[in-house]
């Protein structure tokens, strides 16, 4: 069976990002392979419960600055319905596939609202659960997605290594 050139890359991928030498190193990889899919915006992070700060559980921080300062200076992490869909489940998902209604609170929709403000209009969340239980997310977001066939599981593998290797480090 043949890999398709997407297929292929994610192999290159995690070659190169198992071989990184530094968090930096594994930075520059997981941008340049975001970009192929539209991703501009990456947090890798453990997700504390929504009462305590998301900024001292980064483990890499790909937001751009100042949605990151408005993020945390509204305290964004306690409405942010992807981070409360990420505590919910164990399955990889685009932000699109979760929806916001009001069900989910005028918080919830400001905080999706200004992230499409700063071109995070989509993105992908892949929840990680650790041995003991513990939590982390690789959490990426764009403008305009470029998702071709099986780049949902080519970001969810990248992903994984990604966090992997960045924790190691």
């Amino acid at each position: 069976m043949s890999t398709t050139p997407v297929e292929a890359r994610a192999f290159d991928f995690v070659a190169k990002v198992e071989a990184a030498k530094t968090v930096d190193e594994v930075y520059d990889l997981l941008a340049g392979e975001l970009r192929n899919f539209g991703f501009t915006d990456f947090l890798i992070t453990d997700m504390p419960p929504p009462s305590l700060q998301l900024e001292t559980h980064l483990i890499l921080n790909g937001w751009s600055k100042p949605w990151f300062e408005r993020y945390v200076e509204q305290g964004f992490y306690r409405y942010d319905p992807m981070a409360k869909h990420t505590r919910e489940t164990s399955l990889p998902f685009f932000w699109h596939e979760v929806g916001i209604g009001r069900e989910h609170g005028v918080e919830a929709r400001r905080v999706m609202n200004e992230a499409s403000e700063f071109g995070l209009k989509d993105g992908f969340s892949v929840p990680i659960f650790g041995p003991d239980g513990e939590q982390s997310c690789v959490t990426m977001g764009g403008e305009k997605l470029a998702i071709p066939p099986r780049g949902r599981e080519v970001i969810y593998v990248i992903s994984l290594c990604a966090h992997q290797r960045a924790r190691a480090l």
